[in-house]
């Protein structure tokens, strides 16, 4: 319940999943308030809206070895965030993983890795209103080649997948398989363009050269 203890009334989160080259986690949150939440403070400024937010949930982030700082900006932000060594410990820890799913199954064949949530909690026995006027993100980025994913949408520059709740979400599954012998490259499609625009280009010279040639006999 750490970091979506965050994720009540007037509160917006950006989630975000990194997996490394050697397969470690990087797990990070950032918690916005929002309109709804500032209008209840009325006159108090954002930063101490959000400052009074964290303290309750302080002693647990340190108890639960996160890290976590209040950013003091125009529209200031709560970050935390935690380090896994791998996948397997990721799954078997995270918040949202195990406090939105009932199940998570994690199958590695080989360099595939294929991770599916199975039964999906949108409202907790202890937290009813967990979802009200409130939104998510979950970005899940690979730095290694994405065979499939229930994605709703991948980014082709940055390999990260984007999946989307919100108050309206009743049914919801994360999926995702990647093979770990094959690093992403961000480049490849341009690499391809390239290489079928060479292609064209020789084409045609030597077309032309030899439409030229024919016509001068």
């Amino acid at each position: 319940f750490i970091i979506f203890a965050f994720f009540l009334t007037g509160c917006s989160t950006v989630y975000e999943v990194e997996i490394k080259d050697d397969l470690s986690i990087i797990e990070s949150a950032k918690i916005y308030g929002d309109t709804d939440l500032y209008d209840i403070y009325n006159k108090t400024s954002k930063n101490n809206v959000m400052k009074a937010l964290l303290e309750p949930y302080e002693e647990v982030l340190k108890e639960k070895n996160y890290s976590y700082e209040l950013r003091e900006e125009s529209n200031p932000n709560i970050y935390v965030e935690k380090q896994y060594s791998d996948i397997k410990q990721f799954i078997d820890n995270s918040i949202l993983f195990n406090d939105y799913f009932d199940e998570i199954k994690y199958e590695k064949s080989g360099n595939i890795i294929k991770v599916e949530t199975i039964g999906f909690n949108p409202v907790g026995a202890d937290d009813t209103d967990r979802f009200i006027n409130s939104s998510l993100e979950i970005w899940i980025t690979s730095n290694y080649k994405i065979l499939s994913s229930n994605a709703k949408t991948i980014n082709s520059k940055t390999n990260a997948m984007f999946f989307e709740l919100d108050n309206k979400t009743d049914d919801f599954k994360i999926q995702f398989e990647i093979d770990t012998s094959k690093k992403f490259n961000p480049w490849i499609n341009t690499y391809i363009a390239i290489g079928i625009a060479v292609i064209v280009v020789a084409s045609l010279w030597i077309m032309s050269a030899y439409t030229k040639k024919k016509n001068s006999k």
